[in-house]
């Protein structure tokens, strides 16, 4: 059976989330409760934006990001450097690379 369109489209990107989503959850729910003493917040943001993804933020501040690309690797840019050598150590593969987003 062949998936086809927008059903391939968010099979592909429900997939790629499968990859991260449990242990991006568990490490940043971590460092939020242990570090920071507040609580995680998830959001998904499909197209509007070019490229789908999610987003991870404690009290508004954004910690980590998925974003999904067609064609390509997967990125997971870390915003908080607290939280980024846990997840290159928990986040091996071929389908995505972590990478730290700095901040200028």
């Amino acid at each position: 059976m062949t998936r086809r369109g927008a059903d391939d489209r968010d099979w592909r990107f429900q997939r790629a989330v499968a990859r991260v989503e449990a242990i991006v959850d568990q490490v940043v729910a971590n460092h939020a409760t242990l570090f920071v003493g507040r609580p995680v917040q998830r959001s998904v943001v499909l197209p509007s934006r070019p490229l789908p993804g999610i987003a991870w933020s404690i009290d508004g501040d954004l910690v980590v990001e998925f974003v999904h690309r067609r064609g390509g690797r997967d990125q997971v840019f870390v915003h908080d450097i607290a939280v980024l050598q846990p997840l290159k150590k928990r986040l091996r593969s071929r389908h995505f690379e972590v990478t730290y987003a700095r901040t200028r």
